[in-house]
């Protein structure tokens, strides 16, 4: 869960950018 740390590193950045990018890598 690397992407936890980073997130919130980038907690500048919308988080539902990055929820949806979470489910089109999942896809």
């Amino acid at each position: 869960m690397a992407d936890f740390p980073f997130s919130l590193k980038l907690s500048c950045q919308p988080f539902h950018i990055r929820r949806q990018r979470m489910e089109n890598t999942h896809t």
